[in-house]
């Protein structure tokens, strides 16, 4: 450990290739290392200014899957003076790194830089830029803010993109910090690109929770012309209570009640967006405001869906666009701050990186901070303690062996027993996902895009067949801006008599399954949890 100048604070570097030798093990067969990072900040006691900033590091491959592993950790009474000292080993390794080679064991690795996917103010820390209320606040745009109603506003939607080269020259000096931003001495690091505006903080606890809120009117600067009647407000609540009677087990918090907005995590966020807004909505909003929400709903599905995304990136983009564009004629002239400016942008991720929104997200890294929270277990020298609690997992062979990187297996059948025996199975999980035969999981999408309820499941030598009845009819639930159907959500007829046999294999994606008084909704998974 070692203590920055001018503070009281405490940092220790584990580092990169220390924490790939913690993970990293034989099943691992690639040749190439991709990492995503994640700076944040981590309040350790109520009633205290003491925090931890951690940089953390996750391997990214859609084959395997890992826990995030810990690079470098500070805690003092504020955030780390200096990004230089806080970032200089981390820049150090990282170039050696992406040059040269990772050794772990006998093998060598080619490690490549995917890139940081963090909230804003962690990203303007890092880059040395300007945060969110200045007036070049844009990380990608040099657009110049404007101040309406004493907030500062992004209405410029065409203005000159920003660059690598651009950035490193400084061309526009007042978006930047004083110095220069220490990821500019990583090697083939693109600081404009490769710093993402990461979905959870954008979509979830940034546009989706500033729309509830303009809609309840629970922000003291809202539009009270997007203000909900009392009665739509219940309606709505009525709405969600009905719909959320069957929440699959992948969702762990199961209610939404707008009573408790404010106390929302970004997961229930993320499943207002993605599964139940569009539903919940329909009958609440006015027609021209609800198109305009579907808007952000289509492309925020098809953003987060590493099936549409690289195919449908630039209509996601127009769609964006759009929605932000209109912003100012339902949520009033000052609507257009930098987290709804930023959807503008957003899809240049996935253009960029060539993988989904969700697959870059800041998720992992939010659940691995609260496990080290969990760690710690006083007020005194809590960096000493992040550093035992590490140095005990990494000898113990059960919690590395848990940690450790692992090949995705597709298909995990229980009870697992030896292939030779027919039997009826009580669970599988395909994906990632669990379906067995209760409601709440036991809804799937057919290759045909029939919607199946599966009632029964059985393995048959190396054979796995499920049983259920499909729903007659799939219809869209909306044809605005595209058909509901294209992006997962759909309404369903009744359900037939005739009981259906398939291949496990015939099963392309679980289902939310909504039902309300009279009718039935079902909306395709985009993530596992």
């Amino acid at each position: 450990m070692k203590s920055f100048k001018n503070t009281n604070g405490f940092y220790v570097y584990f580092g990169i290739q220390e924490g790939l030798k913690a993970i990293i093990t034989d099943e691992y067969t690639e040749s190439t290392i991709s990492l995503l990072f994640n700076i944040d900040g981590l309040p350790l006691y109520h009633g205290s200014s003491e925090q931890f900033w951690i940089n953390s590091g996750l391997v990214l491959h859609n084959q395997y899957e890992c826990q995030p592993f810990i690079v470098a950790a500070y805690s003092g009474n504020s955030k780390p003076q200096s990004v230089d000292e806080f970032l200089q080993d981390f820049v150090t390794e990282a170039s050696y790194l992406v040059q040269n080679v990772a050794t772990i064991g006998q093998r060598e690795f080619k490690v490549e830089i995917i890139g940081f996917s963090c909230d804003t103010p962690a990203r303007s820390f890092i880059k040395k830029c300007k945060g969110h209320g200045g007036f070049y606040a844009c990380e990608r745009c040099e657009t110049r803010g404007i101040t309406k109603h004493k907030r500062r506003v992004y209405p410029s939607m065409n203005s000159k993109q920003r660059t690598d080269d651009s950035f490193r020259r400084q061309r526009q000096k007042e978006h930047h910090l004083e110095g220069r931003s220490p990821l500019l001495d990583i090697t083939h690091f693109d600081p404009v690109r490769s710093v993402f505006l990461d979905s959870m903080h954008l979509f979830y606890l940034g546009n989706m929770k500033w729309i509830l809120e303009q809609l309840l009117g629970i922000n003291k600067k809202i539009n009270r012309k997007c203000k909900l009647h009392t009665r739509d407000v219940k309606l709505l609540n009525s709405n969600l209570k009905i719909l959320l009677r069957y929440v699959p087990k992948e969702f762990q918090r199961k209610t939404l009640d707008l009573d408790e907005l404010s106390h929302w995590k970004a997961t229930q966020y993320r499943f207002f967006l993605h599964y139940c807004g569009a539903l919940a909505l329909r009958n609440v909003l006015s027609k021209n405001m609800f198109r305009h929400f579907l808007l952000l709903v289509v492309a925020c599905r098809i953003l987060c869906n590493p099936d549409l995304c690289l195919k449908h990136t630039n209509y996601a983009k127009e769609l964006l666009r759009k929605f932000v564009e209109l912003l100012p004629s339902f949520y009033g002239p000052y609507s257009q701050v930098i987290n709804n400016h930023n959807l503008i942008h957003v899809a240049d991720d996935v253009e960029f990186t060539k993988l989904s929104l969700s697959e870059i997200s800041a998720f992992p890294f939010e659940n691995k901070l609260g496990k080290i929270k969990r760690k710690i277990r006083g007020k005194k020298k809590p960096v000493a303690q992040l550093v035992r609690r590490e140095s005990e997992e990494r000898a113990c062979p059960i919690i590395m062996k848990k940690n450790a990187i692992h090949r995705k297996r597709d298909v995990i059948v229980n009870p697992d027993i030896p292939d030779e025996y027919a039997v009826d199975l009580e669970s599988i999980i395909l994906h990632g996902v669990e379906i067995n035969t209760s409601k709440p999981n036991s809804i799937v999408q057919l290759d045909s895009n029939e919607i199946l309820r599966i009632t029964k499941m059985k393995r048959e030598g190396q054979n796995i067949f499920v049983h259920g009845f499909g729903f007659k009819t799939v219809m869209d639930v909306f044809k605005f801006p595209c058909e509901s159907t294209k992006v997962g959500i759909m309404k369903l007829g009744r359900l037939s008599r005739k009981e259906k046999i398939v291949s496990l294999k015939n099963i392309r994606k679980k289902c939310v399954l909504f039902e309300n008084d009279s009718n039935t909704f079902a909306v395709t998974f985009l993530h596992n949890t």
